[in-house]
């Protein structure tokens, strides 16, 4: 069997891919070499689709276009040839880039075949995150990292498309049912409140049917992603737009620094501006409220839709 987490943005993926590789030799379940450790951006490689191409040999370039047209066609015979040497019965791997690259129903169908015909069965996790936070913090994120962004978020939405996000979950998701049935989805809203023992790794770990050998300390395999509050950000915005980020002279990353700490310790924390939640909200709704019956109804923490 492979349980294959095919995770969405902002929902906790690199925790459990970091968990799950820091961990390889003490869990329950294997990992193949094949897909990739940790990480297992592989699978999503190996389908060829248009997506896979443009991210993994136009965008990040991680591929030529000859290495990404020879995976599709040695990739499954790899993974099949490791299976079959190997001790464990029942595998383990996780993804993001299957939910973001794979998105036609016969790229998913044959996807399918190939994780059937290898394991002979599988199981799918996913972990949602709330659209309003997740927008929120893919702002954060682009403010912080090297895109370096200077736009103000009201800006940053109103110049995007909500299919930018890849927010609308049910649409991609009653896709993935449709070819791998209800039964072999295990999914839940990304929120503490609805972990088991409100631990995202214990979570998953439940999920899957992991157990552990030994016992590691908490800091080895938990790790916590902490977004900076608005006012940061609006800071961080400011300092953007004086070219104060990137690889800067060892004084001025000083000045950066001291105006983060008082950013942190003085500024008040504001929230993010609610202007666009109305129009991703309409959005998104119907979608939501049929995920959350489907899936989270039994959930303290389920989808947001509108209030009629």
């Amino acid at each position: 069997m492979l349980c294959i987490h095919i995770g969405t943005g902002k929902a906790g993926s690199t925790s459990i891919q970091s968990f799950i590789k820091s961990q390889r030799a003490n869990i329950s379940h294997g990992q193949l070499d094949a897909l990739e450790i940790g990480n297992s951006w592989k699978i999503a490689a190996s389908t060829g689709t248009p997506e896979a191409k443009k991210y993994f040999v136009e965008k990040i370039k991680l591929l030529s276009e000859d290495e990404f047209l020879k995976l599709k066609q040695v990739f499954w015979a790899k993974v099949e040839a490791e299976v079959e040497t190997s001790d464990y019965t029942n595998f383990v791997a996780s993804s993001e880039f299957i939910y973001q690259l794979v998105q036609r129903e016969n790229d998913i169908l044959q996807l399918k075949r190939n994780l059937i015909r290898i394991f002979g069965e599988v199981k799918i996790i996913l972990y949602f995150r709330n659209q309003l936070d997740y927008t929120r913090s893919v702002y954060s994120q682009m403010v912080t990292g090297t895109t370096a962004e200077t736009q103000a978020f009201q800006k940053f939405m109103t110049e995007r498309s909500y299919a930018d996000f890849l927010v609308d979950y049910a649409t991609q998701i009653k896709l993935w049912t449709d070819v791998f049935g209800f039964d072999r989805i295990s999914a839940t809203v990304f929120d503490r409140r609805n972990f088991s023992n409100g631990d995202l790794i214990e979570d998953f770990c439940s999920r899957a049917g992991l157990s552990l050998a030994t016992q590691p300390a908490s800091a080895q395999c938990r790790v916590a992603n902490a977004s900076p509050c608005y006012s940061e950000l609006v800071i961080q915005r400011h300092l953007n737009m004086l070219g104060l980020h990137g690889h800067l002279p060892w004084i001025l990353r000083k000045i950066r620094g001291a105006v983060l700490l008082l950013a942190r310790t003085l500024a008040p924390r504001l929230p993010f501006p609610s202007d666009n939640d109305d129009g991703i909200l309409l959005e998104i709704s119907d979608g939501n409220a049929w995920l959350n019956e489907r899936f989270f109804s039994d959930l303290p923490v389920q989808l947001p839709v509108e209030n009629h």
